[in-house]
């Protein structure tokens, strides 16, 4: 007999690549437990998200610091703390971000994008920035907030001038 010459019993029938005749409910019972096996480790993959932009600042120096984003300045003073500023004060991203103390001096700046935040089973993940000063401590972050305790103490001369 060859390939094309299967008499029609009322099964459909089809010929695998070993050359064995295959039934319909063979390849059901075959297509059936793969989903199977892959819907039971859905479940079960660590997945990971990104979520929408959000800006976060603490300023706990002793100096109002300006914080530019884009075209827009806003300003935090000396003890000031926003999880998350507000984002309609905020423009549509990306972001750049300028953190700039009264007398015009940069302390730092973030580029962010849409996706730079990830939230995941094991971890999230973000940008952030932070400096110390002599007057304070300085931080800004987009995503989880900057942990454990700063640098030891290395303050440039006038660090904190107003």
């Amino acid at each position: 007999m060859r390939i094309g010459d299967a008499k029609f019993t009322g099964r459909a029938r089809t010929w695998d690549a070993g050359m064995k005749m295959v039934r319909n409910r063979d390849i059901v019972l075959l297509l059936w437990s793969v989903t199977l096996a892959a819907a039971s480790t859905a479940g079960c993959a660590a997945t990971a998200d990104t979520v929408p932009l959000r800006l976060s600042i603490s300023n706990q120096t002793t100096m109002p610091i300006t914080l530019r984003v884009n075209d827009v300045e806003l300003i935090f003073p000396p003890g000031s703390h926003r999880d998350p500023i507000t984002p309609s004060s905020l423009p549509s991203p990306p972001w750049r971000v300028e953190a700039v103390t009264p007398s015009g001096r940069q302390l730092a700046v973030l580029d962010l994008q849409p996706g730079d935040i990830v939230i995941a089973p094991n971890g999230s993940s973000g940008e952030a920035v932070r400096v110390d000063l002599s007057c304070g401590r300085f931080e800004m972050w987009a995503g989880p907030p900057l942990l454990g305790p700063g640098p030891p103490a290395s303050f440039p001369a006038n660090d904190c001038e107003t």
